[in-house]
């Protein structure tokens, strides 16, 4: 493939993950988490705060996903899409979504019960995102 169309297929990669992701944030965190985070709402930005940064967990969400189809490429091995992309998105979570939630419980005053809640749909949310990338890039080269 040439530089061009890597290129172009690594940046059409990088916003597909990062639609995913965002969707899968919202889905977790502004659907299925958020009466446990109405609980405890004293802790968090007032909501008529958080749009003014919510540019910011764009650009999270935008460097995640870069990052992760650049490692994806790689590490990438001729193995079927769906076993390469579970064993990735299990990396990516026990790179990001684990130790981040145990840091934010020893800062935070959150339950346990919720941090548990963050780390085991995070993991679904990484695995959902490393099947994604495989099978996005499953047919790119090195």
């Amino acid at each position: 493939m040439n530089h061009k169309k890597c290129l172009i297929s690594y940046a059409i990669s990088t916003l597909v993950t990062f639609a995913v992701l965002w969707g899968l944030e919202f889905l977790v965190h502004g659907v299925i988490l958020s009466g446990d985070y109405k609980a405890i709402a004293q802790i968090y930005r007032p909501e008529a705060d958080m749009c003014h940064y919510l540019p910011y967990m764009l650009l999270s969400f935008l460097i995640l996903s870069a990052a992760a189809v650049w490692a994806y490429d790689h590490g990438k091995k001729e193995t079927p899409f769906l076993g390469q992309g579970v064993r990735f998105g299990l990396g990516l979570a026990f790179l990001t979504v684990v130790p981040e939630a145990l840091l934010y419980y020893s800062l935070q005053p959150l339950g346990c019960a919720l941090v548990m809640k963050q780390i085991l749909l995070g993991v679904l949310q990484m695995v959902v995102l490393g099947v994604v990338i495989a099978k996005l890039r499953q047919k790119t080269t090195k």
